[in-house]
């Protein structure tokens, strides 16, 4: 299995201040397999599904993805360590006016924001 190598790319927007990225299948099929089952576990199939089609609501990617009946947002938290690795995470946006349920959010694959720290910055730092 190859490691999903992702490159820097033009954003096609920005959500929050976070840069969307839109994956090719190729690049989105090498992070769901990622997951196991060759990419066709649950989580595979949704982050396939939101990496090719940002800005969908989560009842849409469980339809899209064939997960229906399993919680989207728990997948996505558990696809998040692994994504992290790579710069990326899955970003939900919450609707105005909405009630403040998981169901409503709308997901984006984004850039991570990753802050880089001086040594000595860090709490468990033993330079201190």
């Amino acid at each position: 299995m190859n490691k999903p190598v992702f490159k820097k790319r033009p954003t096609i927007g920005v959500v929050d201040g976070l840069s969307i990225v839109l994956l090719s299948d190729k690049e989105a099929r090498q992070f769901a397999m990622l997951f196991g089952k060759n990419g066709n576990s649950k989580t595979g199939r949704t982050i396939f599904t939101a990496g090719t089609n940002p800005g969908l609501k989560s009842n849409e990617i469980a339809i899209e993805a064939d997960v229906v009946g399993s919680y989207v947002p728990s997948l996505f938290k558990h696809a998040n360590t692994k994504l992290m690795n790579f710069g990326l995470m899955l970003y939900p946006v919450e609707p105005a006016g909405k009630p403040r349920n998981a169901d409503y959010h709308t997901w984006y694959l984004v850039e991570a924001p990753i802050e880089h720290l001086p040594v000595g910055m860090a709490v468990n730092d033993p330079n201190q």
